[in-house]
């Protein structure tokens, strides 16, 4: 999928709001014509006539990239810098590896990761359009650790060659341990690939760096596994923060010479006294196959405006591009949305070759005139087009109530010009994530979105033909949609069949993909686990030690294969919850427990369920496995059995092999989260070996079906 570059602000105002129960109707489009007048409410900087020797510099620019010229491409971004005042450099690099434990394949239908322990914040999705794996679905998602002991956050990349259905992992990449993601789920992605199959992937994402938001830059050689990761250097003060990053390449019509072309949001206590103040950045790389590429940046801001938001921060205030081609010109379109003043949308384009000069600088050019009912807010705006195309679609959050947000759109067929607008979703439920449109690279009038509705919590998908928005019903999961912005994506290999989104679950560490545009909605189980550790209980004080244990469900007929598994934190009220996500229902199946250094202990009878959650207590000694447990707790009302503490080496059984790691662990003074840490206390010393030592001298092993 690819967008084109033109810049849409979308200026805001209140409004008095509206009850949604006496929303009206809304069909068909209306006109949305351009008019052109002066910026709303935006301080424009005087725009300088270009050089002749900036119009000489775009020709050469334009002629080396006709002809494929490679080498004229990169000594003429060599002259860039002089010639139009940009600066070009190699973004900072930062730490990545990948991890030696990576995931294995997930053959669990839908399922792109369900780790456990990593919480996703991030996702992005691209399709390959060319070379020799069309249709091959590729999804990258940032990730946090979730459970002890906290790694450091990092990347995800998963692949499918059946249309989303099963996902195999491509690799796990951890940051170093001054590089975190924000928390606003900010990723976009952009592949290309050559005529002769170089095949790159580029991840842009807002990232944590010594407490200051910047903008994060990925970027895989999918034929060799090569990876960078690194930080762009837009040149400015030093106390910026950007935000909401996006990204595009003009890869449809240039396979072998493409532009990739970069844009985020910033604000800045440095350079304005306000920091409510914002604008945008821009960027671009001349040559992207590569995983050290040089990024050339625009000096100023793109639109040359700075606004002070509506919702202020650059958190609010979105951008967006696309690239585009109408006729001979080949365009790009930026979309910003989140300022203050009025409702109208505001449209802006710069041919490519002038995207960081002054020829045409970009300026405004009108405002789309907005004929919805209620001209109310819009914000989070995006713009997509199908490629070397002058077909370009926007989606933008209409706020109809404070409780009803709306799905709306404007399209073009003509490049920049010639919109009309409607509703994708004008219905009374209230739209709770983004909906950012995508559109199919070579189908023209071909669109689609995915969003979540904030009650009842579903994916919802609309689709295209011909320009014309319909509903369609995913194979999707029904239960535990978060609010983590589901993005939508495309199946080529699948008939009519192409719908295709990924989402996050509520638990934040599952990542799930649909299977088409029909089929059998899908549930999870949710298994509430009473249990306890004997070692971390501490009967003089009654005090609980938190820690993670792996629920596992095995079938009831040997070998007792496991059907699934999830892992949560056992904390001081000794019950929590575990999701799990491959698990049939009206099926019997045994609990497994494990923890990293109790004996493995399983029900004593199996469990089915027959709707979305149930429950199960360890605390009798007679819902153990052969009663295979011990009492830790008992005040004349409720005794509590706990698992056996001591099986360090987890072989099955506490033994003088356990104790004599305890013994030489405590011999030299270990300290931390470490196996042979019975008590939780991570002081490994004679408590802890007094309670293996108790365990082996009574044969205590694990007992199972």
């Amino acid at each position: 999928m690819n967008k084109s570059i033109i810049v849409l602000t979308v200026l805001l105002f209140f409004n008095v709001y509206v009850l949604s129960q006496d929303k009206k109707n809304y069909e068909g489009e209306m006109q949305a014509p351009v008019k052109i007048d002066a910026h709303i409410n935006l301080n424009q900087q005087n725009q300088p006539s270009p050089s002749k020797e900036i119009i000489d510099f775009e020709n050469k620019m334009k002629a080396a990239k006709l002809s494929d010229n490679k080498e004229e491409i990169k000594r003429l971004q060599n002259e860039s810098d002089r010639i139009t005042g940009t600066h070009t450099s190699v973004p900072s690099q930062m730490e990545i590896k990948k991890l030696s434990q990576e995931e294995a394949d997930n053959i669990v239908m839908n399922s792109i990761t369900n780790s456990n322990d990593k919480g996703i914040l991030s996702m992005a999705t691209c399709t390959e359009h060319s070379g020799n794996n069309i249709g091959r679905i590729w999804s990258v998602y940032g990730y946090y650790p979730d459970f002890a002991p906290y790694n450091p956050d990092g990347i995800g990349l998963k692949y499918s060659d059946d249309n989303g259905i099963s996902w195999n992992n491509f690799g796990i990449y951890s940051f170093g341990g001054n590089q975190i993601f924000t928390t606003d789920k900010q990723m976009d992605a952009e592949l290309i690939i050559s005529s002769t199959n170089e095949k790159y992937l580029w991840v842009t994402f807002a990232t944590y760096v010594n407490s200051w938001t910047q903008i994060g830059l990925f970027i895989v050689n999918l034929n060799n596994g090569t990876v960078s990761n690194s930080i762009l250097n837009w040149p400015g003060g030093p106390f910026v923060h950007y935000k909401t990053p996006r990204i595009v390449s003009d890869n449809p019509d240039f396979s072998n010479s493409p532009y990739i072309y970069l844009v985020a949001s910033f604000d800045s206590s440095y350079s304005f006294p306000d920091p409510a103040a914002q604008g945008e950045k821009v960027a671009m790389c001349y040559s992207p196959y590569t995983t050290t590429p040089s990024i050339t940046y625009r000096t100023s801001s793109f639109m040359r405006t700075v606004s002070n938001g509506y919702y202020g921060w650059a958190d609010y205030f979105n951008c967006d591009i696309a690239y585009y081609k109408n006729g001979s010109e080949y365009g790009i379109l930026l979309v910003e949305t989140g300022l203050a003043s009025n409702s109208a949308i505001v449209i802006g384009s710069a041919p490519i070759f002038s995207y960081l000069t002054n020829n045409p600088y970009v300026s405004y050019i009108g405002t789309i005139n907005v004929n919805t009912p209620g001209n109310n807010k819009r914000s989070r705006g995006f713009v997509a087009s199908n490629g070397g195309y002058n077909n370009l679609m926007i989606s933008v959050i209409n706020e109809y109530s404070a409780t009803d947000h709306d799905v709306e759109y404007y399209r073009s067929t003509n490049g920049t010009a010639g919109w009309v607008q409607g509703f994708v979703d004008y219905s009374t439920s209230d739209v709770g994530t983004d909906a950012e449109v995508i559109g199919q690279v070579n189908a023209p009038g071909e669109f689609a979105v995915a969003y979540a509705n904030t009650f009842p919590s579903t994916i919802k998908y609309h689709q295209t033909d011909s320009y014309i928005w319909s509903s369609v019903n995913l194979n999707n999961f029904s239960h535990l949609v978060n609010n983590n912005n589901p993005k939508a994506g495309i199946r080529l290999n699948s008939g009519s069949e192409n719908c295709f989104a990924i989402w996050a679950d509520t638990t934040k560490h599952g990542l799930w993909s649909s299977s088409g545009c029909t089929g059998t909605v899908q549930s999870f189980a949710k298994l509430k686990i009473s249990a306890a550790i004997e070692g971390l209980y501490n009967p003089v004080t009654n005090n609980v030690i938190p820690d993670t244990i792996r629920v596992y469900l095995r079938s009831n007929i040997s070998p007792y294969n496991v059907v699934d598994s999830s892992k949560n934190v056992l904390g001081d009220i000794l019950t929590n919850e575990f999701i799990f996500s491959n698990t049939p229902y009206n099926t019997p199946y045994f609990i497994q427990i494990k923890h990293r250094n109790a004996l493995e202990s399983w029900s004593s009878g199996t469990i089915t369920f027959t709707s979305y959650e149930k429950s199960y207590s360890f605390w009798p000694q007679a819902n153990t496995y052969g009663n295979n447990s011990k009492k830790i707790f008992d005040n004349g009302f409720i005794s509590i059995y706990g698992f056996y503490s001591g099986d360090v080496n987890q072989d099955g059984v506490v033994d003088a092999t356990d104790n004599g790691e305890i013994d030489n662990a405590a011999s030299n003074f270990e300290i931390g989260y470490l196996p042979t840490d019975l008590n939780g206390d991570e002081v490994i010393d004679a408590s802890d070996a007094l309670i293996a030592e108790n365990n082996s001298a009574n044969f205590v092993s694990t007992i199972t079906p």
